[in-house]
């Protein structure tokens, strides 16, 4: 793992490592695995409950079925987590 669990506001835990990503509901229960695009260099939970990463080039949300969405496209390899402001500007 690259960082500690990341526990979002529905108790969810999501395990992130360089490559991959696992979300496991709080009973225990496997939600979904899912690969990194490239190379995860963090990941935090949105006040909407989704996964937002920092995955390569890309900042990217996850959510809850899995389901990836691409927010921003950069031109050079992130390497810090994402922060999302309460106005709800990214920075990375």
């Amino acid at each position: 793992m690259i960082a500690p669990p990341i526990v979002g506001y529905d108790h969810t835990v999501y395990l992130l490592a360089e490559r991959a990503v696992i979300a496991v509901r709080s009973d225990g229960k496997l939600l979904w695995n899912r690969p990194a695009q490239a190379q995860f260099a963090g990941a935090v939970v949105t006040p909407d409950g989704k996964l937002l990463t920092a995955d390569g080039l890309e900042i990217a949300t996850i959510d809850l079925d899995g389901k990836r969405a691409v927010l921003f496209r950069a031109q050079e390899t992130l390497v810090t987590a994402p922060l999302m402001a309460d106005d709800g500007r990214i920075l990375v």
